[in-house]
């Protein structure tokens, strides 16, 4: 089985920090002859299981992150994370504006997408935003147990109110850390879509007959 930046970022680390927390939440002691190919295999089912979970419900992601879906709000002009996408006007140029005007933005995003995705800095930046939306969403599901391991009788109010800012804090920061890397890959593909476009036109004109 052949694992890729794709399964070590969206799977493998994903899901060996969500069963970490569990085990470590829970008190469970693993035997110490237990392989370390099954550590590996039960990291990746976990992960696997995030992933699939996180890509069904990235909508509802999207709405926590930015409001509304990033792509259409970077095609509208508009600011994600205090940041807008400069060359803009170059992809409605590249794009044609007539048919930019009438097109839904969706479907912009899916065919400029279409263009960039075999390229191999825009499949990295992809495999960084999944593997951070992921972790955070590994986070956000294992907060109600980390809660619960917080709330023990044996910890005073005071360690149990830092423990819960500290969770809070994280999970905010690796919130902040998605977003980012999110708006990094569409920016990606934005500038290799321009860069690909730009070297179609160049070379329909050198064959173009004098």
């Amino acid at each position: 089985m052949n694992f890729d930046l794709h399964d070590l970022f969206a799977k493998i680390i994903p899901g060996g920090i969500l069963s970490i927390i569990f085990v470590g939440c829970s008190g469970l002691v693993l035997p110490d002859k237990l392989p370390d190919i099954t550590y590996l295999f039960v990291s990746y089912f976990i992960g696997f299981l995030i992933d699939a979970c996180a890509y069904r419900y990235q909508n509802y992601l999207y709405l926590l992150f930015f409001r509304k879906n990033p792509t259409v709000k970077i095609l509208n002009g508009e600011k994600i994370s205090g940041k807008d996408y400069s060359f803009l006007q170059r992809i409605k140029e590249k794009f044609g504006q007539g048919k930019w005007e009438i097109t839904e933005k969706e479907k912009i995003w899916s065919e400029i997408y279409r263009h960039a995705i075999d390229g191999k800095r825009v499949k990295g930046f992809n495999d960084h935003w999944l593997g951070a939306r992921n972790i955070f969403v590994a986070h956000t599901i294992a907060l109600p147990v980390i809660f619960y391991k917080i709330y023990h009788p044996y910890i005073g109010w005071f360690q149990s109110g830092i423990a819960i800012v500290v969770a809070l804090l994280v999970w905010e920061l690796l919130m902040a850390r998605a977003k980012a890397r999110q708006y990094l890959f569409i920016k990606e593909v934005l500038d290799n879509y321009i860069f690909t476009s730009n070297k179609t036109s160049n070379t329909e004109e050198n064959k173009a007959p004098a």
